[in-house]
């Protein structure tokens, strides 16, 4: 096999295994639709229409 291959192969399984353990760590944070609007909406829309902010 060429060398290439088998440094894109192992690059690629090290970005594998870097998503995975991100994932279940969650070191990625809360991701969300009120991620980025400002002044934080309700997470669900249950809250929403229950009132709890």
């Amino acid at each position: 096999m060429p060398r290439w291959v088998v440094v894109l192969a192992v690059v690629g399984l090290v970005l594998l295994a870097l998503f995975v353990i991100v994932q279940l760590t969650g070191w990625g944070g809360h991701h969300g639709p009120g991620r980025h609007v400002p002044g934080g909406l309700p997470a669900t829309a249950e809250q929403a229409l229950a009132g709890r902010w």
